[in-house]
């Protein structure tokens, strides 16, 4: 994942989408930590989006708890 993403922000990408549907958000988080300590990229950078299956009756902070 990692070099995935470092060679996507080489590239140009800035949005990346994560959710915790794609079960990606650990993976995501994890590799920017690296790519981010390398100093080449910041947070700041970077346009990171994350959803949330909304389920009725369920407040957003209970499923991101989850």
């Amino acid at each position: 994942m990692t070099n995935l993403l470092r060679a996507a922000l080489d590239a140009g990408y800035r949005h990346i989408d994560t959710a915790k549907y794609y079960a990606n958000e650990k993976f995501i988080g994890d590799s920017l930590q690296i790519i981010f300590s390398e100093g080449k990229y910041k947070r700041e950078d970077l346009f990171i989006a994350t959803k949330i299956l909304g389920m009725k009756g369920t407040s957003v902070e209970e499923i991101v708890k989850g």
